[in-house]
């Protein structure tokens, strides 16, 4: 949940788009969860991401390591993050109070 939080935090603050799309679904033993903008996604070559330990994409790069989770970036008709991790059926990973 964290994860979703820091994109859209990111999302609305830098990507000047006009939608944020989150999906979740399980297949297997796995877990997939999709984040997407619309926004002008990121010139990774200049920004330098990995300098600061609290920006949003190192941050989320580490929660889902940490987790054992896989992160895969994409600029794609905006900026996409898929994440990945492995996932137990009887488990419950998410208690989202809205």
């Amino acid at each position: 949940a964290r994860i979703c939080q820091e994109f859209i935090q990111n999302s609305l603050k830098y990507s000047g788009g006009t939608e944020i799309r989150i999906e979740i679904s399980a297949s297997g033993e796995k877990l997939k969860i999709a984040c997407q903008d619309n926004g002008k996604g990121i010139d990774w070559n200049k920004t330098n991401y990995g300098v600061r330990s609290g920006s949003g994409i190192p941050m989320i790069n580490s929660r889902a390591t940490a987790m054992g989770a896989h992160c895969e970036w994409k600029n794609e008709n905006g900026l996409q993050l898929t994440i990945t991790l492995p996932f137990k059926q009887n488990l419950v990973l998410l208690d989202i109070a809205l």
